[in-house]
């Protein structure tokens, strides 16, 4: 019996080391898996969010733009008042600058101009053996007149930098903004640190000449933006909770490819290979490359087996923090929580904040939650998100989201949850499906208007009303329910006994919202009033009657100057067989000129209601929903 029982230890060594080496093997596989998934996630994410903090700050710019170009004339003191307000929407941005071409014979009244508006020694100029000197003579000019905030290059003349030139004149060839290569800025000291930026070419009254050849000769100057890579990228990743990744940006535009940003020495370097993911972006012109990547291998699984002894208590050991490692993270996405809700997964972001979809932890009701951005979280944006929701609580029609509450996390961030819904935007309605029936058109119409109507009793007004944040979905047994999304950028209007007249105007003048649904006038700077609401309401009904927004064009600057330029497609003509008081209505409600627009929501209807059109009923409501849902 002796001597059968020797070979029992090596049966129970030899068992564990199967298993520990199994497990191992196991463990290494599905952790490789699962790191090359989180991080081709990582990739997108980021992706996404560098995008995102182009793209918006970009829009801006050529809202500026559009602004100077449809100026007479654009003072210091105007063009500040505009630059505030973009840079306040996008933190990320280091300069906004005007900068105007001007002949040899127009540099002294340039230079006087600018004298008289505060800068004393203001000049043109350019880069010296002693620090900056008037610029050489030269036939053409392009100074930076403007700049928001403040900083050295004032009077700098971009055309002295030959590479500046170049990007400059591409710009004003194409038509289009365009992205300059790396670029050291003439008050860094550090030649490590880069930036990019983006020219806006601006022609007077927003028009741009057919011949490329022209457009050089006419251009009237550039509205710039200057991005510092590191805060823009460096932002993205801090909100992408991707610090532990290698992460690096570059410019594969240039020969040869230039590295615009590394998260950490030598990043660019270890993010190449089988354990990185490189992204392409294409931005305004250039070609960038986003790669990701681990810092280092994860350790060797098999060097367990090298331990000896307990290797049974050592499989037992991999195997459970295996299992920790795969569920660890989903444990935890499942118990956050903003107050009484859980998030479960994010919907979209803006640049209000981010919106998630979360479930109250006690009446297991769906909601929205909607979270001011991290870097909206100072004190006078928190007070205005939180008087933004009060105004939006106060309205209590069907047809507009219901807002439940709202809080604040631990980290001090502001949400509210407000009602979910599933449904489809107006913009993806008629994406999908093309022009609407008159009839289901103007029952879609009549909720936004009553909606509004309600809004503009309390006082309140939209001043982004668009397709995209106009939801049609089912709500129980009732189909084709409008919801009015969005009320982030309403505005209260003012009275004499208004508390906000106390309060400073910050915001004055200056509307961004959706081109091709914003009122001609704030287009040109006046205060918002009712009246753009009924512009968008009559811009969103012509969309669904013609399958087709009013205007259009490639770039928001296109569709803005061409709402300033004319007037869209008759829809008689369109559709020659809509009713004449149908389309004489959605023109009347779309009048550039405001004193001729109609004038309050309650008319809308009354005439609406006068039309007597055919009814969109219930049924056919329900027969379009079971279709639509079935070949969804």
């Amino acid at each position: 019996m002796r001597r059968r029982r020797w070979w029992l230890p090596v049966v129970v060594a030899l068992t564990g080391l199967v298993l520990t080496a199994t497990t191992a093997r196991f463990a290494h596989v599905r952790g490789r898996a699962q790191r090359d998934a989180q991080l081709a996630d990582a990739g997108a994410q980021l992706a996404f969010a560098v995008r995102e903090r182009v793209r918006l700050p970009a829009e801006a710019l050529q809202t500026l733009g559009a602004v100077i170009a449809h100026a007479p004339t654009i003072d210091r003191a105007t063009f500040e008042s505009v630059a505030a307000s973009v840079h306040r929407r996008a933190p990320p941005i280091y300069a906004l600058e005007w900068a105007p071409l001007v002949a040899h014979d127009q540099r002294a009244a340039l230079e006087a101009q600018a004298r008289a508006e505060g800068r004393p020694a203001f000049a043109i100029v350019e880069p010296g053996p002693d620090g900056m000197a008037p610029a050489a003579m030269r036939d053409r000019y392009l100074p930076i007149l403007y700049i928001y905030p403040e900083n050295p290059a004032i009077g700098f003349d971009v055309l002295w930098r030959a590479e500046a030139a170049a990007v400059f004149f591409a710009a004003c060839a194409s038509g289009a903004a365009t992205f300059s290569p790396r670029y050291r800025l003439i008050e860094d000291t550090d030649a490590d640190r880069a930036s990019v930026i983006l020219y806006e070419p601006v022609w007077r009254g927003g028009q741009v000449p057919a011949d490329p050849e022209a457009r050089c000769r006419e251009v009237a100057g550039a509205a710039i933006l200057i991005f510092r890579v590191q805060d823009m990228v460096g932002d993205a990743i801090s909100h992408q909770r991707a610090r532990w990744l290698d992460v690096a940006l570059e410019d594969v535009s240039a020969t040869p490819p230039a590295l615009l940003y590394e998260n950490r020495p030598g990043a660019a370097a270890r993010a190449t290979g089988g354990a990185s993911r490189a992204v392409p972006l294409e931005l305004y012109g250039r070609t960038w490359r986003l790669r990701v990547g681990w810092p280092a291998p994860p350790p060797w699984p098999w060097l367990t087996l090298l331990l000896g002894g307990a290797l049974t208590a050592l499989a037992t050991a991999g195997t459970g923090g295996a299992v920790w490692y795969l569920t660890h993270h989903r444990r935890l996405r499942s118990m956050t929580k903003l107050g009484q809700y859980r998030v479960e997964r994010e919907l979209g972001r803006g640049a209000m904040g981010v919106v998630y979809q979360a479930e109250h932890t006690l009446l297991r009701r769906p909601a929205a939650l909607k979270l001011l951005a991290p870097e909206l979280s100072d004190a006078a944006s928190r007070a205005r998100f939180e008087r933004e929701v009060r105004l939006a609580a106060k309205l209590q029609h069907p047809s507009i989201v219901q807002v439940y509450d709202f809080g604040v996390t631990a980290e001090g961030l502001f949400f509210y949850a407000m009602e979910l819904l599933d449904g489809v935007t107006v913009r993806d309605l008629v994406a999908d499906h093309g022009p609407v029936p008159p009839a289901r058109a103007a029952a879609l119409v009549r909720q936004i208007a009553e909606a509004l109507r309600e809004a503009h009793g309390k006082r309140i007004i939209h001043r982004d009303l668009a397709p995209a944040n106009l939801m049609v979905t089912v709500r129980g047994e009732t189909y084709d329910v409008v919801k009015v999304l969005d009320f982030g950028l309403v505005k209260r209007i003012r009275s004499l006994d208004d508390e906000e007249l106390t309060r400073p105007r910050s915001e004055a003048g200056v509307v961004i919202g959706s081109p091709g649904f914003i009122a001609p006038e704030v287009l040109r700077g006046r205060e918002a009033a009712e009246r753009v609401d009924i512009y968008a309401v009559g811009a969103i009904w012509y969309l669904l009657l013609a399958g087709r927004a009013p205007f259009s064009g490639p770039t928001p600057t296109v569709v803005m100057q061409s709402q300033l330029r004319a007037a869209p497609a008759p829809l008689h003509k369109l559709i020659p067989d809509l009713p004449a008081g149908l389309a004489e209505l959605v023109a009347d409600a779309m009048q550039p000129d405001p004193r001729l627009r109609l004038r309050s929501m309650s008319e809308l209807l009354l005439r609406l209601d006068a039309l007597e059109l055919p009814a969109w009923t219930q049924e056919q409501a329900r027969r379009w929903w079971k279709d639509h849902r079935r070949r969804t």
